[in-house]
């Protein structure tokens, strides 16, 4: 038997019945593609957040890394001062 269509199903439910299954028949094979497509952008997601969240880590560091940088120049400066003024100001100058 040759598929086609079935002339005696389409008698019963009428053509806005047909039209209406196919609708419904295409909609719920979108499902899987609709999923895959979901999946794979929470995957992204994922994966986004978890570089945001290793860039804010690198970020703190860096910060951390240029305080201790700005402490070890102040000391030296301090220490390099020939006058009491000049060793303030070498302290005083601090961008925090």
């Amino acid at each position: 038997m040759k598929p086609g269509i079935d002339w005696a199903a389409v008698g019963k439910v009428g053509i806005p019945g047909v039209i209406a299954l196919a609708f419904t028949y295409s909609t719920i094979m979108g499902f899987d593609k609709f999923d895959t497509r979901l999946a794979a952008m929470e995957r992204q997601h994922a994966q986004a957040a978890a570089a945001a969240d290793a860039a804010k880590e690198l970020a703190g560091r860096a910060l951390m890394t240029n305080e201790r940088v700005l402490w070890v120049l102040q000391i030296m400066c301090s220490n390099d001062a020939k006058t009491n003024d000049a060793r303030e100001r070498c302290l005083r100058d601090m961008p925090r």
